[in-house]
């Protein structure tokens, strides 16, 4: 009986390492540490999937900052752009914004990266872990 448990466990286990594996939304790039901290600050996400992905309950957390709620649609094979401050960002990298590259506020008072041994992490709606990166 003890044997099957452990069976199931590490099956449940490694089901659960091969899906955040092979995520649809990755984290791909983050700036923590920007020239006007946290204003500068920003993570990329992306859609690896030939469709839309709907974002609306999926959550991000981060060392140093509430977790907070994502309530948008990453269109596929596409890019997005959550920026400490979008004003910011904008005048920062003027041709991300030219590109269509969709950019979003994060409008959490304390949002402000880890400079330093920081993770972000990525949950999808049913509180799975997607993706982190440190």
């Amino acid at each position: 009986m003890k044997k099957q448990i452990l069976i199931l466990l590490l099956s449940i286990l490694l089901i659960t390492f091969s899906l955040s594996a092979n995520s649809s939304v990755l984290l791909n790039e983050i700036l923590a540490n920007g020239l006007n901290d946290p204003e500068s600050e920003w993570i990329e996400l992306f859609n690896n999937e030939n469709s839309d992905i709907n974002l609306t309950t999926w959550n991000m957390s981060e060392s140093s900052s509430k977790n907070f709620t994502l309530n948008t649609v990453i269109p596929a094979n596409s890019f997005i752009i959550l920026a400490g401050d979008s004003k910011t960002f904008n005048s920062t990298y003027p041709n991300v914004n030219a590109s269509g590259i969709k950019i979003i506020n994060i409008t959490i008072s304390n949002f402000n990266l880890a400079d330093t041994s920081g993770e972000v992490r990525i949950y999808n709606s049913s509180g799975v872990l997607v993706d982190s990166i440190a």
